[in-house]
């Protein structure tokens, strides 16, 4: 009998050898990014955690760290081990992804030993690397993957399969262990990033999809699934209850930070639709999509993509009693966007929220292609084409990812009227010395949005370094006129004042500093002061403080290695030289 080309039995039968192909295919997939920057929420939200410091400081502080308490534990661990270098961080979430393909793949073994599906296909390990490859390759993943912050993705789906597979191995076996490990699993997985709140939701699809449930438990599945539904929408339009849902709101949003309102749910709804398109067609990804608020139901988008969605769930439906799979992925696809659709931060459309939806479009897609294949050899071609195409998508978008310029400018290029991307690729302008592009983006910012502290902060320094004094001055009070706690221009402003020589404004300025964050900062400044007016001593115990408070203060060693130069200890200024240059 002869063997077919894409007969790919041999392989996919064996776990270990799918897992090493999986790793190869990726480090080429993501390679390019291994030794990209830090961008966009890596600064704010993570290098400038406190939670990073130490080992211990994210349980020390677990209030602060919240639903991504481990989360912050392994970029502590990278940066222990890294510090700012960014190799160690790609790498973790390359290997991260790596794995969440390899659980699908061993999820979907599972799925074809479970009552339902046992003996109904020949090839189960086929499929199964065809949806792993699919969930691997997709375009869509690149900014969980390449964007460093968005680890927690990641590992929430990490710890989201591994509870999935624990779970059915539990419901397979009989074994209490299984489901004593998947409720571990279901906790790391919260305080990697919360979103595994939908597991509940997504084994009651599987356990009506997968195993011999009674008659009268999938009416009640159902019946309580309808049933919820209808009375949330009574709740959410019944008057009586305003108080209360509006306390509910706010302490939610108080969470989440996102105000869950009607206008966010209208809106949701629109994106979602843009977020299936987008996974079908993702020729358009952009990291700052524009999704405006919708304020009400009838408007025409809100109508028509609630119709869409009723549509793809009654195909869902229509697929249960054809193809249980199909089915499946069409609602995990949902059931995975749920939480962060409703939960997540204060932009309506990111791809990262994507990530684990994405493994039920996989389920979806590797079925078509092994219902197609069965009929005509061509279909697994197109399904090789297909995966090949995914591929260079995801390539060439890693290309834009292994630099900040290319990124901010193909963002500002998708989304002129967004200040946010103008902002940020000012500010790489900035750090690359184009003082005339960067001022350009910061001008086009506050025309967007006059009150953009960044800004005019930012225009300040250009000022500044093309020795325009007066203008910068005005730069900074404007970026404190518009946020009165915005501590980077009290730094700057203080800066400014030392170098004309008014050392009590700057000392005033940095103790503000010092009351308002960005601590470290405002030590090193009040550091410099002392140093020139001679007070040594003082200066190096400033500089001290800083230093325990950021370890990796570059600043400090440099004023630390300059007044151990006016002390005359050329070996200790030359040590904390060399540590400055360390810790760049």
């Amino acid at each position: 009998m002869k063997t077919s080309v894409l007969d790919l039995n041999v392989l996919t039968r064996r776990p270990g050898w799918v897992l090493l192909g999986i790793l190869l295919l990726s480090f080429f997939l993501y390679g390019q990014i291994l030794t990209a920057p830090f961008v966009y929420d890596d600064h704010e939200l993570l290098l400038n955690s406190p939670l990073i410091k130490s080992l211990t400081a994210p349980f020390q502080n677990w209030q602060m760290a919240g639903p991504k308490l481990l989360s912050f534990w392994t970029f502590a661990v990278n940066y222990r081990i890294d510090g700012k270098h960014t190799f160690g961080f790609h790498v973790v979430n390359v290997v991260v992804h790596s794995f969440n393909a390899w659980f699908l793949y061993l999820l979907v073994r599972l799925v074809y030993k479970t009552p339902r599906f046992k003996n109904t296909l020949s090839s189960p390990d086929n499929l199964a690397f065809c949806a792993a490859i699919i969930f691997l390759c997709h375009p869509l993943q690149t900014q969980a993957v390449s964007y460093i912050w968005q680890r927690t993705e990641l590992l929430n789906a990490f710890f989201y399969f591994l509870t999935l597979l624990c779970y059915l191995q539990g419901r397979l076996n009989r074994g209490k262990g299984y489901f004593i490990l998947a409720a571990l699993f279901f906790i790391c997985g919260f305080y990697s990033k919360g979103m595994i709140v939908s597991f509940p939701l997504l084994a009651l699809v599987l356990e009506d999809a997968l195993f011999d449930v009674p008659r009268s438990r999938r009416v009640f599945f159902r019946c309580t699934g309808a049933g919820t539904i209808v009375i949330l929408l009574l709740f959410w339009h019944q008057a009586g209850i305003n108080e209360f849902r509006s306390h509910l709101l706010l302490f939610l949003m108080n969470i989440t930070v996102t105000m869950i309102s009607p206008a966010h749910c209208y809106t949701q709804l629109d994106v979602v639709v843009r977020y299936v398109f987008l996974t079908l067609f993702p020729f358009w990804q952009n990291l700052d999509h524009a999704a405006p608020l919708v304020e009400t139901f009838w408007n025409p988008r809100v109508l028509l993509a609630t119709g869409f969605i009723l549509f793809v769930f009654s195909a869902g439906f229509y697929f249960w009693k054809r193809n249980r799979l199909i089915a499946v992925g069409i609602f995990w696809f949902f059931i995975a966007l749920l939480p962060s659709s409703l939960l997540g931060g204060r932009d309506p459309m990111v791809e990262h929220r994507l990530y684990f939806s994405l493994a039920g479009f996989s389920l979806v897609a590797a079925s078509v292609a092994m219902i197609l294949f069965a009929h005509k050899e061509i279909y697994g071609w197109i399904a090789v084409f297909f995966v090949t195409v995914l591929s260079l998508l995801t390539f060439s978008r890693n290309h834009l990812w292994q630099s900040p310029r290319l990124l901010f400018e193909d963002t500002v290029r998708k989304s002129p009227h967004l200040a946010r991307p103008a902002l940020m690729l000012g500010t790489v302008y900035l750090m690359e010395d184009r003082y005339d592009d960067a001022a350009k983006m910061f001008a086009r910012v506050i025309k967007i949005d006059p009150q953009s502290p960044e800004s005019y902060n930012n225009l300040g320094l250009i000022f500044l370094r093309t020795r325009r004094s007066m203008e910068a001055e005005e730069m900074f009070e404007k970026a404190i006129a518009v946020k009165a706690n915005f501590t980077p221009a009290y730094i700057n402003l203080g800066y400014f004042a030392l170098g004309i020589g008014d050392d009590d404004r700057a000392e005033e300025l940095f103790k503000r500093a010092l009351t308002l964050g960005k601590k470290d900062s405002a030590l090193v400044g009040l550091a410099n002061i002392a140093l020139a007016c001679g007070r040594l001593n003082e200066a190096r115990d400033l500089l001290e403080q800083a230093i325990v408070i950021e370890p990796r203060n570059s600043k400090a060693y440099g004023v630390l290695a300059e007044m151990y130069q006016r002390m005359g200890d050329k070996t200790r200024s030359l040590k904390m030289k060399e540590k400055a240059k360390a810790v760049e």
